[in-house]
């Protein structure tokens, strides 16, 4: 998204959300990928309203000085390992070496400008990696980062083909035979929740780079309105209750897949089993 276009974008956006206090950026891709990250963070700033980055910090920027030096409040690295064979097996196309050298780069940057930055390491748990949590405990106790846990899971795109009987890829078939809970599990534990609320709901309106509009931050497939700026937030919230995407995803309770309150309970025992820390550092 072009500066132009994100000044726009947050202008409507504060004028039509009262309590606004922070920007995730990031949809379907790494916000470190962004060229003019540094200026976003800072005119987000300048209104009072906190930057939310989601990486798996595994790319090659020249910005990351820049980044750090602008003081984003809080950056969250996802992890699926330690060591090359089962982060390199779990993230494809990643590389154990770059991420761990980025690791001590942020860590060495927010040192040195005195960065107020929040930094999470969030380990995503398979079968093949859960006693390499001790050592991505240490590693963030060592660079003075958060550490938590959570399940690896298939994508709610891929649980709703799983429900319908769909054929699965090869690569969401390797996710869904390395979960560490079982996917049947999941969905049963998920239908028990069926009439709590939409957790993706608190993140909305979900804006695509070229302005467009998603149901939702799960689903890319289907679009919400063409342009962000021919609908007001009423409007945008209107279109999604009406949805037929959201009200599949509802009818298969898998609005809850993702935030089950017993996948959390799941992951305390079985890390306090195996390692006796919590998912919480």
């Amino acid at each position: 998204m072009s500066l132009t276009d994100y000044e726009k974008v947050l202008n409507k956006l504060v004028k039509e959300i009262p309590m606004l206090h922070m920007m995730n950026l990031f949809i379907w891709s790494d916000p470190l990928l962004h060229p003019n990250l540094p200026d976003i963070i800072k005119m987000n700033s300048n209104l009072g309203l906190g930057s939310f980055l989601s990486t798996n910090l595994n790319i090659k920027t020249e910005k990351l000085d820049d980044i750090i030096k602008s003081d984003p409040p809080y950056l969250k690295i996802t992890c699926s390992g330690f060591g090359s064979k089962n982060y390199e097996m779990n993230q494809a196309g990643a590389k154990w070496e770059l991420f761990y050298k980025n690791i001590l780069e942020v860590s060495r940057l927010i040192k040195k400008y005195k960065a107020s930055t929040a930094v999470e390491i969030f380990f995503l748990i398979t079968k093949e990696n859960i006693m390499e949590y001790k050592d991505i405990v240490k590693l963030g106790q060592e660079n003075g980062f958060r550490v938590s846990a959570g399940l690896s899971m298939l994508f709610p795109k891929y649980a709703m083909d799983f429900i319908e009987n769909m054929p699965l890829h090869e690569g969401a078939q390797k996710a869904m035979s390395l979960m560490s809970r079982d996917l049947k599990e999941m969905l049963s534990a998920a239908e028990k929740e069926h009439d709590r609320l939409c957790a993706n709901r608190i993140g909305f309106p979900n804006i695509n780079w070229d302005l467009s509009v998603l149901n939702c931050c799960n689903f890319n497939q289907d679009k919400l309105a063409d342009n962000f700026f021919d609908k007001s937030i009423k409007e945008l919230i209107e279109m999604k209750d009406r949805s037929p995407l959201c009200k599949k995803c509802i009818s298969y309770s898998l609005h809850r897949y993702s935030n089950v309150q017993s996948n959390i309970t799941y992951v305390q025992d079985l890390l306090l089993e195996t390692t006796g820390l919590p998912p919480y550092i």
